[in-house]
């Protein structure tokens, strides 16, 4: 009886080791980013018209450009502005603080829900390293704190 006991509890403590090990391989490495080359944003408020929010930044001939389309507005009225070093900098310590590196492969989807919202997410560094992410009715961690803040910080460039 003493014997099963501890065969009991040795199988038990292999089970949680093999268990432990297993969610240590599958853990997403955290990336801490420096440059930014692009960035797109892009989540829906409602379905319908016009019904979404996208944010852009784009390196372009030593320039960071922002394009704002928020919610209601048409896609040519979007607004762009023209962003400083502090400005990327900024949306770079929101990337970083919230581990966004984490959402890369992130692609998720509620089947059982018709009409909800989604959101898209790419970026790119100026080292080649890149983040994809996208989801309905899904987020992936954080996702709600980065959106916040990077609405914050997109609303008052305008």
């Amino acid at each position: 009886m003493k014997k099963g006991i501890i065969i009991v509890i040795i199988l038990v403590l292999l089970l949680v080791l093999v268990a432990g090990g297993v969610a240590f391989m599958n853990r997403k490495k955290v990336i801490q980013y420096h440059s930014l080359k692009y960035l797109s944003f892009g989540y829906s408020t409602s379905t319908m018209y016009l019904g979404a929010v996208s944010y852009h930044i784009e390196l372009k001939d030593g320039e960071y450009i922002a394009t704002i389309q928020l919610e209601g507005v048409e896609e040519e009225d979007a607004k762009k502005v023209t962003l400083t070093d502090s400005d990327i900098e900024k949306v770079m310590n929101i990337i970083n603080t919230y581990q966004v590196s984490t959402w890369d492969g992130f692609q998720k989807s509620d089947p059982y829900v018709l009409d909800g919202n989604s959101f898209s997410f790419y970026m790119t560094t100026q080292e080649g390293e890149s983040v994809s992410a996208s989801g309905y009715m899904m987020w992936p961690n954080n996702y709600r704190e980065v959106r916040d803040e990077l609405d914050s910080f997109f609303q008052s460039l305008i």
